[in-house]
């Protein structure tokens, strides 16, 4: 993405570098992987790494708005309204947000809600920019069609989004074991099912119609990157939308619920380098800096506004909610909401230079020179100083954190737990892991002493699920159910929880036939959320079967478990399973 300006003006950089970065080819390559093995990929970079990639990809692209708004004087000026006003009620609605969860949980909903159309906005931009840049005649018919299309690729995605139990995520984390929550439309059923179709025919036929035209006029050659960038708005939206909607082609890791916050992040971090590679274009056409200095720039201006409130608002200073049970999740909300206003002030084909540079490949005109050298300077400090916190705690949290609480190595723990409460992301979910741990290991003070922390701090949905376990490991069985009961009362969506009540019913009160029949009802609506993909659920579904008197249908089930356990290559659990299925069969003679 280096190469000169002199590049031929039916490009920006260059045909392979265009397709891949600008186009959304490259995310077609992420799906691939995942669609092929998706497990494998994620070993090789699993979650808690991801922010690392982020940090080159995601991070920079909102400092480069930053950069394009906020470093010349000229354009602090220009866009004034967005760059002051909208900003400084973006401000108060964070504070504000941070101590009210209400404010935070609307502030999260218009962040998810409008995501979809920042990037389906972006796509149709670019498609426009490359018909026009290339000398497609671009009717008024066609660009209509065109850009219904994309309106209606965002709608299909905002109505999965505000239908409730949905599994559709479009955000890069999780939100349900936060303070803040989706504040769905929710829509009857009705209406969805008329709606959904309606939607779907009406995108495909407004991309027909729009692609007939554009290559009638212009033909293949010249409508490629066009065509890509449509292929790339299915791929992000469009097929994981209708693949979760009709419970159809769940296997593919990308279309499927599973893992669905995993493979957004890919599609995040394609967004976010289309974004930087046309930006890194005009600010070469501007002139205003080299394309390393314009990096590091980017990259700290952009690091600076997630990492600063996190140190400002953690509980131990101006907030009171933990980073991961919601005050990272309104950073991203606030910074997202941010990013999405200035872009739409700054990013307008009919605007002057904008035109010039994207449009006709010419200059856009010499850039003003910049007067804020002490605005520079705190910059570049905060800047320094995030990328090492962004760093760290990516660290600490993966390494530090999670590898030592699977090796059980507490001293390790104990240590990465602190250094995360120095940065600000001291977390209550760390303090059940701790107070489990140390159960293990009989210190049992230690673990009352971080049990107590952890219910002081937050008690969320993870906290409460592990506070459960902590609590069983104890022989403590009120606890530990009265736990999940509370987990379950602020997440009734989460399969996971109502296997994990069923599991409990089942352990403590198997011999009492309301619990039995309980657990059977939980077990059964994990297993249908799921797709009866989930070995263990299965597991647990057979087992309140067998409870409630129904050896049958608990062989079946049990059969189903171990097919799924040996398919998944789980081996350790195969054994246990085949034990409870040759029991059921030796209650049923056979």
């Amino acid at each position: 993405m280096s190469t000169s300006l002199a590049a031929p003006a039916r490009w920006l950089f260059g045909a392979t570098t265009d397709l891949l970065f600008g186009c959304g080819l490259i995310s077609a390559f992420a799906f691939l992987a995942l669609a092929i093995d998706g497990p494998a990929v994620r070993a090789i970079l699993p979650f808690a790494w991801t922010p690392l990639l982020l940090l080159v990809t995601g991070i920079p692209h909102y400092g480069a708005t930053l950069l394009r708004v906020y470093e010349q004087r000229a354009d602090r000026r220009r866009y004034v309204l967005f760059s002051g006003l909208a900003t400084a009620l973006l401000a108060v609605a964070f504070v504000v947000g941070a101590h009210e969860v209400t404010v935070g949980s609307w502030l999260l909903t218009i962040y998810l809600t409008w995501s979809p159309w920042h990037y389906s906005g972006q796509n149709y931009g670019i498609a426009l920019m490359f018909l026009r840049r290339r000398g497609v005649e671009v009717t008024p018919f066609a660009k209509r069609a065109l850009h219904l299309s994309f309106v209606l690729s965002f709608l299909l995605t905002a109505v999965m989004l505000h239908t409730g139990g949905s599994n559709v995520s479009y955000a890069p984390g999780e939100f349900d074991g936060t303070v803040y929550r989706l504040l769905r439309v929710n829509p009857p059923a009705w209406l969805v099912s008329a709606t959904i179709p309606t939607l779907t025919i009406g995108y495909l036929v407004a991309l027909s119609v729009a692609l007939h035209c554009l290559l009638r006029r212009g033909g293949l050659r010249a409508t490629l990157p066009a065509l890509a960038l449509a292929a790339s708005q299915a791929l992000w939206f469009v097929a994981p939308a209708l693949a979760r909607y009709g419970g159809v082609w769940q296997d593919v890791e990308p279309l499927g619920t599973d893992h669905a916050t995993y493979a957004f992040l890919w599609i995040a971090m394609a967004h976010s380098v289309q974004y930087l590679w046309i930006t890194l274009y005009f600010a070469r056409a501007r002139g205003a800096t080299s394309g390393s200095a314009w990096g590091v720039k980017v990259l700290l201006s952009g690091a600076a506004v997630w990492v600063v409130p996190a140190l400002l608002f953690s509980p131990a200073a101006l907030g009171r909610i933990p980073y991961d049970a919601g005050l990272g999740l309104l950073i991203a909300s606030v910074v997202n909401l941010h990013h999405f206003v200035l872009d739409g002030a700054i990013w307008k084909l009919r605007d002057g230079p904008i035109a010039r540079a994207l449009l006709r490949g010419e200059g856009a005109g010499p850039a003003p020179k910049n007067s804020a050298t002490w605005r520079s300077k705190v910059v570049w400090v905060a800047g320094v100083v995030s990328v090492g916190v962004w760093c760290l705690s990516t660290f600490e949290q993966a390494r530090g954190l999670q590898d030592a609480l699977a090796a059980g190595d507490v001293t390790r723990a104990e240590g990465a737990a602190q250094r995360l409460t120095w940065i600000g992301q001291e977390s209550a979910r760390a303090h059940a892991a701790l107070a489990l741990l140390h159960q293990h290991r009989g210190d049992a003070a230690a673990a009352e002493r971080h049990a107590q922390r952890a219910v002081e701090l937050h008690a969320g949905v993870d906290t409460l699920f592990e506070l459960s376990t902590y609590f069983h490991q104890r022989g403590q069985s009120v606890d530990a159910i009265g736990s999940i009961e509370r987990a379950l009362a602020l997440a009734p969506g989460s399969a996971k929880l109502r296997h994990r009540l069923a599991w409990l019913l089942i352990v403590y009160h198997r011999d009492d036939p309301a619990a039995a029949q309980r657990a059977r009802s939980l077990a059964a609506s994990a297993v249908e959320d799921t797709g009866g993909r989930n070995a263990s659920y299965l597991h647990t579904y057979g087992m309140s079967l067998a409870a409630t008197g129904d050896l049958e249908q608990a062989l079946l089930t049990a059969d189903r478990a171990l097919a799924r356990a040996i398919a998944a290559g789980e081996h350790a659990f195969v054994d246990l399973l085949r034990r409870h299925r040759d029991g059921y069969a030796r209650a049923l003679g056979r």
